[in-house]
């Protein structure tokens, strides 16, 4: 039987609430009700100007020239089994940490570690609200 949070969850109602609660504090920083620094109070007329993100090509070939060496050099017999080890703990109520910590010594890339819970838990899709 579910509990009472997970039911919440799957109803969507606390994802309601941090959307109304949300509005809320908004509404209140705009009105000036609440002050956040830099946003309605201590703000400075010069615009602060952020530098975006600029994808650099050179750079991702050298990442996935990187990860593809990580994957030659590494024991692929070891990682197999300790991602099968995760896969069983996982099916479990056991704490996945401990072998979690063993899968990440063996090289295994997020991916391969993400793609084993999410063959056990499935992927989480939030509860459309209207």
């Amino acid at each position: 039987m579910p509990s009472a949070n997970v039911n919440a969850i799957e109803k969507g109602f606390i994802q309601t609430e941090i959307q109304n609660n949300a509005y809320k504090e908004q509404k209140r920083i705009d009105k000036g009700v609440n002050q956040v620094i830099g946003v309605n109070t201590f703000c400075t007329d010069d615009e602060c100007r952020i530098d975006t993100f600029k994808h650099d090509v050179d750079e991702e070939r050298k990442i996935i020239e990187s990860l593809n060496q990580l994957k030659k050099d590494r024991n692929e017999e070891l990682v197999k089994v300790k991602l099968a080890e995760l896969k069983e703990v996982a099916k479990t109520s056991k704490n996945i940490m401990p072998i979690m910590v063993e899968v990440v010594k063996t090289y295994a890339t997020i991916e391969e570690i993400c793609g084993v819970l999410r063959d056990v838990f499935g992927e989480y899709r939030s509860p459309q609200v209207i």
